[in-house]
């Protein structure tokens, strides 16, 4: 093989990897952001919920993945963090009803906003003076704890997705909600088992095809015709035509409602522990996984920035991704080219619309 082939191939499976990330990256933060606006009455915000996720995983690309001095570095919003701002979220608009929507929307932001500046805050300050290193402190019962408990939000959050609101309970037996959540969990059990039986990078994206195609086709052969999918509440939606993101959504901050911002101090509390955990845990993993020593104290300065400005813009908060960013590795996408096709996709989204979605 010469050298120009060896670089070809290199460059063809960096393209390859960084189309397949920046497709399943726009899937997982719709599906989050559809968990962080889930409750009632917040179905409108899931549109710009779902913008200020995708842009926010844009400037975590920008300032952490091509700040990595190891290849490829996936860095974006993470569902940890988001299944703290879900019940955060939900608390927040019970406190602050009746308010109007643009009040309802600011305090949402604002939430998000201050949840990044705390964790982002909290990362810089760990790089700057060299604690990343206080994960090989943490017991393993801790961890596991840890783990367990975001994973069970993550689950019910997903559970109340599916069906529209409805939390974990009798409840979810009655009427037609069992033929909204039991596919759900199907496809995840699927997943799981699939996922740790193959490990080839295109499982995934090949169950995600075949999931929404087989939903697709169901639908058509057991609906009577009278409404769509989406008036029957099966998509996610509706989403406003144009781009995903709106500067108004930042602006929006000044209707919020501060009170209700800081009575969620300890909800703060728990998105800066969970994400630097979290982050801690990922890059200890990555280092065993790509037999590579990684500078932790760069990778949380780094970080640190990202979710600064995320916070400037009222972005949620996230972090490095194990999984995404292990992939790339397996599948020997060693260089940037790929994570600059990610944020390609990543920004067309946001540029053209729902529609791509």
């Amino acid at each position: 093989m010469t050298a120009e082939t060896s670089r070809a191939n290199r460059l063809g499976t960096a393209l390859s990897f960084g189309v397949v990330a920046g497709l399943l990256i726009v899937f997982f933060q719709a599906s989050v952001a559809a968990l962080v606006f889930s409750g009632p009455g917040l179905e409108p915000y899931v549109a710009p919920g779902t913008g200020a996720f995708l842009l926010g995983t844009v400037i975590l690309i920008a300032t952490v993945s091509f700040s990595s001095s190891t290849a490829p570095i996936v860095a974006y919003v993470q569902e940890e963090p988001a299944a703290v701002l879900s019940v955060m979220t939900a608390a927040m608009i019970a406190e602050v009803a009746p308010a109007t929507a643009d009040q309802e929307l600011g305090t949402i932001i604002a939430t998000m906003a201050m949840a990044s500046a705390f964790a982002g805050a909290t990362c810089w300050v760990l790089g700057r003076f060299s604690l990343g290193q206080i994960v090989r402190f943490l017991p393993y019962p801790v961890g596991g704890g840890f783990l367990a408990g975001t994973g069970w939000l993550v689950f019910s959050g997903g559970i109340s997705v599916a069906t529209g609101g409805t939390d974990i309970g009798p409840d979810l037996l009655t009427g037609d909600l069992p033929q909204r959540w039991l596919p759900a969990l199907v496809f995840g059990v699927a997943l799981l088992v699939l996922l740790r039986r193959w490990t080839h990078f295109l499982v995934l994206p090949t169950m995600f095809v075949i999931a929404i195609a087989g939903f697709h086709a169901t639908y058509v052969l057991v609906a009577d015709g009278s409404g769509s999918a989406e008036d029957d509440g099966w998509l996610l939606g509706p989403f406003p035509s144009g781009r995903m993101w709106q500067p108004d959504t930042v602006t929006s901050i000044a209707d919020a409602d501060w009170g209700a911002v800081f009575g969620q101090a300890a909800g703060f509390g728990a998105i800066v522990v969970v994400a630097i955990v979290a982050l801690l845990l990922n890059y200890s993993g990555l280092e065993t996984a790509m037999r590579t020593d990684i500078d932790v104290d760069a990778e949380l300065r780094h970080t640190g920035l990202g979710n600064l400005v995320n916070g400037a813009v009222g972005c949620p908060p996230g972090f490095v991704a194990f999984g995404m960013s292990s992939l790339g590795h397996r599948l020997g996408a060693r260089t940037r080219s790929g994570i600059i096709v990610t944020a390609g996709i990543l920004v067309a989204v946001l540029a053209f619309g729902a529609g791509s979605i």
